[in-house]
């Protein structure tokens, strides 16, 4: 008889060592002479298949995802900064500040869309980076612990001097002697309370201050009040917050300006030594001094008497008024103050004064649709459509932004709501409150707003699609249409393709008489300091992210596209210099 190799069947745990040895002996179950071979074969399979795991295992970690690779697979560069003037805000032409038009800069040399949230302080933003969600922190930075802890900083890409400012007409110090036994106030967590400290802890043991928490009121009102001799601020910071407090000057700049750093993650090696690249290349080609100038614009021109009106106008005019901002709010969902800072900026709060209605950029993409029209206040149309906020490195797409109640996408000819997801383009029709009508021009009123299905509606022009998820894509003004072929191409969306081109600063699209198609699409391009690029590059740029009709066929190089104070372009002036240079060129 051939002896077989056996299965050994395991006892019952409770018996006794004897007992589990003899039954073990005697129950032999006889298995398959092929038995060995298939278990060895199995064997050999599983740990191969064990080793090939383990070596892709290795290899994912052997070879991470770096951060410039993770931006640009998403196609988004995601920054953390502060509600703040020089930092980020949402001002006349949209968001605007001093690290906002950074982060932009530095979004758009890596040819990604820029993705920035304001957060509420910088506990919140140390936060969002350790949890990953965000790539960066750029808000006026000065590393302390804290910050080390929480990320990697860049190299400086700037620096702030730090002002002693006083009550306007007094006494002042002119240096850091001068400080002893004074009455100091300054913001607390900042980096000027970091500065007295570290001058406390130097050559001035007996310096004192009071911290100001952010629910108490700002150390440039504590010293016009009269409640303290000195605050310590950032000079910039300064420069926006004057015309509030007119009666605050400076004494003397201490010694030590304070660095700006940006804060990447804390293993994002290759995002900080690119932003140092950017920082280097930003300031050798002049695109630095551009942005720097650029965001400091909204504090020159600063009015000693401007600003005493303004204060005076909100003890005696605001309140008279404020029930009616109120209102306004509730129906609205905006801010009352943001209500009458648009009131005074049209009116000075002034009953008898009027202006036709307006549309910009920034009102249309940064908030909840909504109109509101208050003419003893002065308000005058504010078209508001979502709160995404988007850069000019999103080229390929147009502003996206849920429907509110108010408003409605029509088709032109039949006045019908447009079906969505169906890609029928129609015009932005608003409901709510609106104005009585153009000044002495009824037939303007008679275009602009109408009544459909009892409800009238301000039409001011503007072209939409509707997803089918409702929301709508803003596409431009009617006005500056491009008819090609028999297909309509709307500038804003060639215009945001260029601009995601790294050495395209600013362009328009305009569109060119043509016998056989009746125009063409034509783009007028600036180009950023030290940039070049060629017409072939561009419009091949565009053929990339645009259907091909939609491309430009000549692209026309100019200095500056000239933008108005507003940000507003001069589309009948650019087409009509743009249609001469190509009959100059012919």
């Amino acid at each position: 008889m051939v002896a077989h190799p056996v299965a050994v069947v395991r006892p019952v745990a409770h018996r006794s060592l004897e007992a589990r040895r003899t039954l073990e002996r005697s129950i032999r179950v006889p298995l398959p002479s092929n038995f060995r071979r298939r278990l060895q074969r199995r064997r050999t399979v599983s740990q191969l298949a064990t080793a090939a795991a383990a070596a892709l295992l290795l290899s994912a970690c052997a070879h991470p995802q770096s951060a410039l690779q993770r931006i640009r697979a998403r196609g988004e560069l995601r920054v953390v900064t502060l509600n703040a003037p020089t930092s980020y805000y949402l001002g006349a032409q949209g968001p605007q500040g001093f690290e906002y038009r950074l982060a932009n800069a530095f979004a758009r040399q890596l040819q990604v869309r820029l993705v920035i949230e304001p957060l509420a302080d910088e506990a919140a933003m140390r936060a969002a980076l350790s949890a990953g969600s965000a790539d960066m922190a750029a808000a006026q930075i000065t590393p302390d612990a804290q910050w080390l802890l929480a990320g990697l900083p860049t190299e400086n890409y700037d620096e702030i001097a730090q002002l002693v400012v006083q009550g306007r007409g007094k006494l002042h110090a002119h240096d850091v002697s001068g400080l002893r036994l004074a009455n100091i106030v300054v913001r607390d967590e900042s980096p000027q309370l970091d500065l007295l400290r570290s001058i406390k802890s130097g050559e001035m043991p007996d310096l004192s201050w009071v911290a100001l928490n952010l629910d108490q009121p700002n150390p440039l009102e504590v010293v016009v009040d009269g409640d303290a001799d000195y605050a310590i601020v950032d000079a910039n910071e300064f420069e926006f917050a004057r015309h509030l407090h007119p009666d605050a000057s400076v004494a003397f700049t201490l010694p030590n300006p304070r660095p700006l750093k940006w804060i990447v993650r804390a293993d994002d090696v290759d995002l900080a030594q690119a932003a140092n690249g950017f920082f280097v290349s930003a300031k050798a080609s002049g695109e630095y001094a551009r942005i720097v100038r650029d965001a400091s614009a909204e504090s020159r021109g600063f009015d000693y008497g401007d600003a005493h009106r303004f204060q005076a106008d909100i003890a005696t005019r605001l309140p008279q008024l404020q029930a009616m901002f109120e209102e306004a709010a509730r129906s609205t969902g905006l801010d009352w103050r943001l209500l009458a800072a648009v009131g005074y900026q049209e009116s000075k709060w002034q009953a008898l004064a009027a202006s036709a209605p307006f549309t910009t950029k920034w009102s249309r993409k940064k908030f909840r649709c909504s109109a509101c029209s208050w003419k003893r206040c002065g308000v005058s149309t504010a078209e508001m459509m979502g709160t995404s906020v988007s850069s000019g490195n999103a080229a390929e797409h147009t502003a996206r932004f849920t429907l509110s109640p108010d408003v409605r996408v029509l088709d032109p000819e039949s006045d019908k709501d447009v079906t969505p997801g169906s890609g029928e383009v129609g015009v932005l029709a608003i409901g709510g409150r609106n104005p009585v009508g153009y000044y002495k021009d009824e037939a303007k009123s008679a275009t602009t707003f109408k009544e459909i299905d009892g409800v009238r509606y301000s039409i001011p022009g503007d072209f939409a699609t509707v997803d089918t998820e409702g929301a709508i894509a803003l596409l431009g003004r009617g006005s500056v249409v491009i008819n090609t072929g028999g297909e309509k191409v709307f500038p804003e969306e060639v215009e945001e393709a260029l601009k995601l081109h790294a050495a395209v600063s600013d362009a328009v699209a305009v569109g060119i008489p043509d016998d056989r198609f009746g125009q063409v699409v034509t783009a007028v391009v600036e180009l950023r300091p030290g940039a070049s690029a060629t017409e072939a590059e561009l419009v091949e740029h565009v053929r990339g992210r645009l259907a091909a009709y939609k491309a430009p066929r000549r692209v026309r190089f100019v200095e500056t596209i000239g933008r108005s104070p507003a940000g507003k372009v001069d589309y009948a002036r650019h087409r009509a210099e743009t249609a001469e240079w190509i009959s100059a060129s012919a």
